[in-house]
C-alpha cells in the first residue's frame, strides 16, 4: 500500500554559532486519513545546539567548537544496513543506522 514520507522542514546545518541537526523522518500509511497531511508538530524531532560564547571576539572558532560537541554527543553511525527494500517503478530502500559503540542508540 502507498506510503508517505516527510522529513522536518529545517534539514540541518552548521553556521557561526548555531548547529541544527533533524533525526529522522517521519513515516505514514496511505490507510492514515490524514497521510497527505504533515505530521504534528513535534512529530519529527530537531535538535539545535547553539554557541552562547559566538560573540564576536568568539565567533572565528564558533563552529570547530560546535562541530566537537556534536561529534561528542552526536557522532556518525558506524554504518548503516538496509532494513526494508522494496523494488519496482518505485523503488524504496529504508536504512537503520549501526550506533558507533554500545554507548549510543540509533
Amino acid at each position: 500500500s502507498p506510503l508517505t514520507i516527510w522529513q522536518p522542514a529545517e534539514r540541518g546545518g552548521l553556521s557561526a554559532g548555531r548547529a541544527v541537526v533533524a533525526l529522522g523522518h517521519h513515516a505514514r500509511a496511505a490507510a492514515d486519513a490524514s497521510a497527505d497531511t504533515p505530521p504534528a508538530r513535534g512529530a519529527a524531532v530537531v535538535v539545535e545546539l547553539r554557541d552562547t560564547r559566538a560573540t564576536s571576539t568568539f565567533r572565528a572558532d564558533a563552529s570547530s567548537r560546535l562541530q566537537a560537541a556534536l561529534d561528542l554527543v552526536l557522532p556518525p553511525p558506524e554504518r548503516y544496513l538496509c532494513a526494508w527494500h522494496v523494488a519496482g517503478p518505485e523503488p524504496l530502500s529504508i536504512w537503520t543506522a549501526v550506533p558507533p559503540s554500545k554507548d549510543f542508540v540509533a
